[in-house]
């Protein structure tokens, strides 16, 4: 992950306040009772959304951004912990990550939470490469470029089959429809096994 890029898009770029498409389509899979952990949660729009429905849910980033929308936030890496949870809840994160901390990531879930849910959402190769998988490098807002690493839904679904019981992947370009962006998404729900 670009540390400094995120540092600078959350610390000066105003992101959306309304929370996120995913967040609403989630919701109703969440129980009152769940802790749930919002992983590289930025500003916190869905951190404080899940707040405001009386959700038990702490933001959890590296960046420590100075207007963190929700009341709970934790800074850390997860590729070296993660605090445990019920529900780990991750929208548009993963594509941060290099696929090597995306492997240590759903290894600590594994480890930390073995009775936990995964909730994922995160941009596909569709429509970009068309590849498995690839690194590649985006413009955003702020006008400068920012990793991602992108996979394709097959490859993405193999890979979290080794150790998680996925029961519900879906590939849409319709998810998170913002201005003229409308990119291919993967939604994904898992527990481990």
């Amino acid at each position: 992950m670009n540390q400094s890029y995120w540092d600078n898009f959350y610390n000066t770029f105003q992101p959306p306040l309304e929370p996120s498409s995913f967040a609403k389509f989630i919701e109703p899979y969440l129980k009152p009772n769940q802790k749930i952990l919002d992983v590289g949660c930025g500003n916190g729009r869905d951190t404080y959304y899940f707040e405001q429905q009386d959700y038990n849910i702490s933001g959890f980033d590296l960046i420590n951004v100075k207007k963190f929308l929700g009341s709970s936030f934790i800074q850390g890496d997860v590729g070296e912990s993660i605090p445990p949870s019920d529900v780990y809840y991750c929208r548009f994160f993963i594509h941060t990550l290099q696929e090597k901390i995306l492997d240590k990531f759903l290894n600590n879930i594994k480890t930390t939470s073995p009775n936990c849910t995964l909730y994922l959402e995160t941009r596909s190769t569709r429509g970009i490469t068309n590849d498995t998988k690839t690194e590649t490098n985006f413009k955003s807002p702020i006008g400068k470029e920012h990793f991602r690493m992108l996979y394709s839904m097959k490859y993405l679904y193999n890979k979290l089959e080794q150790n998680f019981n996925v029961f519900y992947i879906h590939e849409s370009n319709n998810f998170s429809v913002y201005k003229s962006e409308s990119p291919y998404l993967i939604r994904i729900m898992a527990t481990p096994k």
